[in-house]
């Protein structure tokens, strides 16, 4: 078994710039859409977890403590969302916009 290790500074630039790189590289060159780019990057960095000493159980049950971790501030973006969304709809942005003169009537 591998002792496992936290990544040094060349690994991380080195990965960052690869990552960076495709995200680039997808959506301006190639004009991919950007969940692809993100996807194939995944594997580079279950790659780096894995050259680091990690199994791969580990890497996945760090990315769903991760996920679970965000989700909360996800769900609350999502609600407020939602509700200026249904504000905008009903009329009360526009005409509170309209009643404090933000944009010419």
């Amino acid at each position: 078994m591998r002792n496992k290790r936290l990544p040094s500074i060349p690994e991380i630039i080195f990965t960052l710039g690869l990552f960076l790189a495709i995200v680039f590289s997808f959506t301006t060159m190639f004009d991919l859409p950007i969940q692809l780019a993100l996807f194939i990057s995944w594997f580079i960095f279950i790659l780096l977890g894995l050259r680091l000493g990690f199994q791969y159980q580990e890497l996945q049950e760090g990315i769903k403590k991760g996920i679970s971790n965000g989700l909360e501030a996800i769900l609350i973006l999502l609600v407020v969302g939602a509700l200026i969304g249904t504000w905008i709809a009903g009329g009360v942005v526009p005409t509170y916009l309209l009643r404090f003169r933000v944009y010419p009537s």
